[in-house]
C-alpha cells in the first residue's frame, strides 16, 4: 500500500522520507488490508453519542495528545461550514499542522485493523472527528475533486483495473503536481476523488494551498498506467485513479465492504 505523508508542516504530497534512498525498490498498490477504514456508515449518531467517553480515556493515557489538542483549540481556524463544530476544526488542524500527531496517528491507522475495536487504538476521538469533518465538507460539494500526488518511489505496474486504497488519510494537490526537485519524479497519481474533501480553508495558507484530504475508506480503480518511456512529456510514471461508480466503502457500521468481520463501535476491552 502507499503510505501517507508524515511531514504535515510542509504539507508534503509525497511518501515519507524513509522511502528516500531505496533506489529501484518497487512498492505495491493494494487494499491496505491491515489499516482502518471506518466511515461510520449507518452508525454515525451512535458513534457521536459515545465518542466523548473515549476522548476522556484517550486524553488521560496520551498526555502528548491531550496537550496538543489543547494548543490546537487555541490555534485552529473557526469552522467554515455551519455543520462543522469546533472539534471538527481542531481535528483538521491537528492532522494538517501538528507533525508528531500526524506521524503517530498515521502509523496507528495504517496498522490498526486488529486494535480498532479495543482500547489499544488510542486515536478514536481524532479519527471520528477527522472522518466526520471530511464527510461534512464533502456534503457541500456537488462534484468529485481532481487531485495530484507524487511519491518518491517506483510502484508496481501490475495493477491495471485493480482496486486500491491509501492506508490512512492522504493529501493531494488540487492544482498540479508539486516540484519534482522537492518531491521526486518517480511516480504520481492523478486522482478523481469523490469521498475526499477540499480542506484548504483549514490550512496555514488557506485557499492558496488548495489541498484535498482523501479518507482511508475511499476505494479507487487504477484505470491505466502511463509510462514516460511511452509519453516523454509525463512528469513521472502516472497512475490515474478513479472511484468506482458505487463510490468508496459502503458497508454498514462503518467498515468497508472489502473487509470480513467489520470494524465498528462500540469498542471492547
Amino acid at each position: 500500500s502507499v503510505s501517507v505523508p508524515l511531514n504535515v508542516n510542509e504539507l508534503c504530497l509525497t511518501t515519507p522520507p524513509l522511502w528516500k534512498g531505496l533506489g529501484t525498490a518497487i512498492l505495491p498498490l493494494d487494499m491496505a488490508t491491515e489499516s482502518i477504514d471506518d466511515m461510520f456508515d449507518g452508525c454515525r449518531s451512535e458513534a457521536a453519542s459515545m465518542i466523548d467517553l473515549f476522548g476522556v480515556f484517550e486524553w488521560h493515557f496520551n498526555r502528548n495528545f491531550s496537550y496538543a489538542w489543547a494548543v490546537a483549540e487555541r490555534n485552529a481556524k473557526k469552522p467554515a461550514h455551519r455543520q462543522l463544530k469546533d472539534d471538527h476544526a481542531v481535528a483538521l488542524h491537528m492532522y494538517t499542522q501538528v507533525k508528531f500527531i500526524q506521524q503517530e496517528f498515521n502509523k496507528a491507522v495504517q496498522t490498526g485493523k486488529h486494535e480498532y475495536n479495543t482500547y489499544g487504538f488510542r486515536f478514536h476521538y481524532l479519527y471520528f472527528y477527522l472522518t466526520d469533518a471530511v464527510k461534512v465538507l464533502r456534503q457541500n460539494s456537488t462534484s468529485c475533486v481532481i487531485g495530484f500526488r507524487r511519491v518518491s518511489s517506483y510502484l508496481s505496474q501490475d495493477v491495471l483495473n485493480k482496486a486500491i486504497r491509501f492506508d490512512s488519510f492522504t493529501s493531494a494537490s488540487m492544482g498540479w503536481y508539486p516540484s519534482s526537485e522537492r518531491f521526486g519524479d518517480e511516480s504520481g497519481f492523478e486522482i478523481v476523488l469523490c469521498h475526499g474533501a477540499d480542506v484548504s480553508l483549514f490550512l496555514k495558507l488557506g485557499e492558496a494551498e488548495r489541498e484535498a484530504l482523501i479518507p482511508p475508506y475511499e476505494v479507487f480503480k487504477v484505470i491505466s498506467v502511463k509510462r514516460r518511456s511511452e509519453q516523454k512529456n509525463l512528469p513521472c510514471e502516472v497512475f490515474p485513479l478513479r472511484a468506482p461508480l458505487s463510490g468508496g466503502s459502503q458497508s454498514k457500521g462503518g467498515v468497508a465492504s472489502h473487509r470480513d468481520g467489520g470494524q465498528q463501535l462500540p469498542f471492547k476491552n
